[in-house]
């Protein structure tokens, strides 16, 4: 597509830097989105807010989905889990759990996976 950090990304994973001198260049191989395909129609249609608000924080996914604060805490960790989402500031300090999601942090779709994901929820009727 469009998304310069992706090509750049797949140029590097078709390198293999180790045989003497040069660079061996392989075929590209196309990344596994199945991931997507396992998602609910709640997390799909979160996906679609991250998209069209940029990033959401926790409070907001609340307001947005008229959903308590653990249903939005549980959907926002089954994305992160599958890396889908990612914060948009690291949260720092030195006990801080990065893997953790966290109130007031505001989180966005992983910037690789911006063109899967409109692709995934175009498919689905969801986007446009």
């Amino acid at each position: 597509g469009q998304n310069l950090r992706l090509a750049y990304f797949q140029c590097l994973r078709s390198s293999d830097f180790g045989v003497g001198e040069g660079v061996l260049m392989k075929s590209p191989v196309r990344p596994d989105f199945t991931v997507l395909d396992a998602l609910t129609l709640t997390q799909n249609f979160t996906l679609k807010a991250f998209l069209e608000h940029r990033t959401l924080t926790l409070e907001e996914h609340d307001r947005i989905f008229r959903l308590d604060r653990q249903e939005s805490y549980q959907i926002f960790e089954s994305l992160g889990n599958r890396h889908l989402i990612t914060p948009v500031s690291k949260p720092v300090g030195p006990n801080v759990d990065r893997s953790r999601i966290v109130e007031g942090v505001r989180y966005r779709v992983q910037p690789l996976l911006t063109g899967a994901v409109i692709s995934h929820l175009g498919a689905r009727n969801i986007v446009h």
